[in-house]
């Protein structure tokens, strides 16, 4: 009966000491308040949502980040993912004969003048970014998203991706970054960033910007492509492009009034019959919506009226 009774003792004192590693861990609790079951694998369905956000997406993020395992923070992101598939496999109601879509090497004319254009190519960085401190993603983005419409691209078919979340890379840190992307002619969305370096899908593109983050807790939004900034959703206006102040007291140091006198001079010359001859359009430009901008001569009153209408 001692024998018995000896064996289930080491039994049973085993059975203790090995129940932990059957069992989920958690860094605030000692071993013995952790005899519950795993929980049950992250349904990224639980996270779907329709695309409306907080306004600061600073503030959506640390919302929705709040007391979560990097596993849910990821369920979250793959939501996001989900629902822009959805989106690129919707047709347009009307394009007014515009492109719905471009394929890679299309994406590549853009993607090339983020490297030479006269105002957003790297030999201008300096000019109006001299300490190096503003980067300018949301400049480049901007920039492609009106080179895109520009181009005969449906507005439909344009967005921007934003990162949000603490991230290193060559020593340098930032807590964002903001690209334009535009529907793919074999499915799914094309990135335009120079710091991808070329043409790439958007999950290979989220994949680069995962391995900058410091805390695995990187979230992924998709919003409308006119939307200018991560800590408000107003879309692009005259008092945030600084095109309302001087050159001296400019933030952004006369960027987007460069920008945008870039689009008004060169609108004859532009992309838009490389784009309708590939695409098998009319010879006539006629089906081409005109664009939201007035492209009179730049001057205070067009700084003004530029932004009234926007892009979406």
């Amino acid at each position: 009966m001692r024998k018995i009774a000896r064996t289930l003792f080491i039994v049973a004192t085993f059975s203790l000491l090995l129940l932990p590693l059957f069992t989920e861990a958690h860094p605030n609790n000692t071993w013995w308040t952790r005899l519950t079951v795993k929980k049950p694998r992250v349904n990224p369905t639980d996270w779907l949502s329709n695309g409306e956000y907080s306004s600061n997406l600073f503030n959506q993020r640390e919302q929705d980040i709040n007391g979560l395992e990097v596993e849910e923070v990821a369920a979250q992101n793959k939501a996001e993912f989900w629902r822009m598939e959805r989106l690129a496999r919707e047709p347009i109601e009307s394009t007014a004969r515009r492109a719905e879509f471009i394929d890679q090497s299309q994406a590549q004319k853009i993607l090339d003048q983020n490297y030479h254009n006269q105002v957003v190519g790297f030999n201008k960085q300096k000019q109006y970014d001299p300490d190096l401190q503003l980067g300018f993603c949301f400049g480049r983005a901007m920039f492609n998203h009106l080179y895109l419409l520009h181009s005969g691209v449906a507005k439909e078919s344009i967005k921007k991706a934003w990162v949000i979340g603490p991230m290193l890379s060559d020593g340098h840190t930032w807590d964002y970054h903001v690209v334009t992307i535009v529907k793919a002619s074999d499915g799914g969305w094309w990135v335009i960033d120079r710091v991808a370096g070329r043409i790439i899908k958007i999950e290979e593109w989220f994949e680069k910007m995962q391995r900058m983050s410091t805390d695995d807790k990187l979230r992924i939004y998709f919003t409308s492509a006119s939307r200018f900034s991560p800590f408000s959703d107003e879309t692009y206006n005259p008092r945030d492009l600084g095109l309302l102040e001087s050159s001296e007291s400019d933030f952004y140091n006369s960027y987007f009034k460069d920008m945008l006198n870039y689009f008004s001079k060169n609108r004859e010359g532009f992309a838009l019959k490389r784009f309708e001859e590939e695409y098998n359009y009319r010879n006539d430009l006629s089906h081409l919506k005109p664009m939201p901008f007035d492209w009179r001569p730049i001057s205070t009153d067009f700084y003004k009226k530029s932004c009234e209408s926007h892009f979406e």
